[in-house]
């Protein structure tokens, strides 16, 4: 293990990665251990751009661990960058009742919410959002964007005008 972390930090992901997964196979019996392989052969797969490499390391991860919110919230940004948007909501959703204080997870399920066409949704989320964190830009632009989508203009135009004091 030492060994591909050093090679990481000598940008020789591939070999590094190599390591890793020979060395995952070997630490099964040691969650700890095991985990921590995982996360860092996400890590090189995320900046890599091997999304299916890095979907497949985190839902290992979620075998073991089905109540790891950080690789929910890594599944819903892949759901949401390949424009998966039910998948994206699910994952989002689960990352928020597994960490509710982690405020950038409600913003993401939000989008994902409208993406998805669920105006009603994004509104509800960005309304827990809002009983938990101080209105910000994010919030209100999004809820602009979804009251828009009912048709609610008075509404929406509130939500612009806020977010757009909040962004000067």
């Amino acid at each position: 293990m030492r060994l591909a972390d050093g090679l990481i930090l000598l940008g020789d992901t591939n070999r590094a990665t190599q390591l890793y997964l020979k060395l995952v196979t070997q630490v099964e019996d040691m969650p700890l251990v095991r985990d921590s392989v995982r996360t860092k052969l996400t890590d090189i797969y995320l900046r890599g751009g091997d999304h299916s490499a890095a979907r497949a390391q985190l839902e290992a991860i979620l075998r073991d661990d089905p109540s790891s919110a950080q690789a929910y919230y890594f599944l819903g940004s892949l759901d949401y960058d390949e424009k998966q948007w039910k998948d994206a909501v699910g994952h989002f959703k689960k990352t928020v009742l597994l960490r509710p204080n982690f405020e950038r997870a409600y913003y993401d399920l939000a989008a994902a919410q409208l993406a998805a066409d669920d105006a009603a949704g994004t509104l509800l989320t960005l309304q827990q959002a809002g009983s938990r964190f101080a209105r910000n830009f994010l919030g209100e632009y999004l809820a602009a964007l979804a009251e828009q989508k009912q048709k609610n203009y008075a509404e929406a135009c509130k939500h612009f005008i806020a977010a757009e004091v909040m962004a000067k």
